[in-house]
């Protein structure tokens, strides 16, 4: 009895595993994580949320939009020692990648009421499956395919007091799929958290 419960709480663990990595696209010198944790910041949602796996297809992408800027204000507002906000307004195409309409984000950048805007550019959701040998106690073992939850969000940090973008970041989750947890709740979990202590390493 007591070996099929360490084999239970085993197979538990074992399908709640979960890894994040991120790789930093751009840092402006002057970029300071103390002056941005310090500082006012409004975050923008993602302009677009990409599920490309069949498993969340009753997803609907305005329930993840709102999940992950909710994810975003409640994280940062537990390690930030000022005010985050989540903007409504839509942000001008500039900001997205279109260098050509930059007259509309000087603007922008003088209505906004904090230091920092946080512009969260598009997310992926994929599947991926790699195979796994699970040991038990009494010495046997098999192998099975086991499924991952990915998700991969494009952050970008815009200081409005110079108007320049200083923190540019691509952050990926991937989290063990299983019965016992929201695969996609947790995998935009664990990639928001590795945005943040991206920063507080940088």
């Amino acid at each position: 009895m007591k070996n099929q419960l360490y084999f239970f709480l085993l197979l538990i663990l074992f399908y709640s595993c979960a890894s994040t990595e991120s790789t930093i696209i751009t840092k402006d010198p002057s970029f300071n994580s103390d002056d941005f944790f310090n500082s006012s910041i409004t975050v923008y949602p993602p302009s677009s949320v990409t599920i490309t796996t069949v498993k969340y297809d009753d997803y609907k992408e305005k329930d993840a939009i709102s999940e992950i800027s909710n994810l975003f204000r409640d994280k940062l507002d537990r390690n930030s020692h000022s005010s985050v906000f989540v903007g409504l307004e839509k942000v001008p195409e500039y900001f997205r990648g279109n260098l050509f309409k930059k007259d509309k984000s000087t603007q922008f950048f003088n209505k906004s009421k904090t230091k920092y805007l946080i512009i969260i550019q598009q997310v992926f959701v994929g599947e991926e499956t790699k195979t796994e040998t699970m040991y038990n106690p009494t010495g046997g073992s098999y192998t099975y395919n086991q499924g991952v939850t990915k998700a991969t969000m494009y952050i970008d940090i815009w200081n409005c007091e110079n108007e320049s973008l200083v923190y540019s970041i691509e952050v990926g989750a991937k989290v063990n799929d299983g019965l016992l947890i929201n695969n996609l709740f947790s995998a935009f979990d664990n990639a928001v958290s590795e945005f943040i202590d991206s920063i507080k390493k940088n």
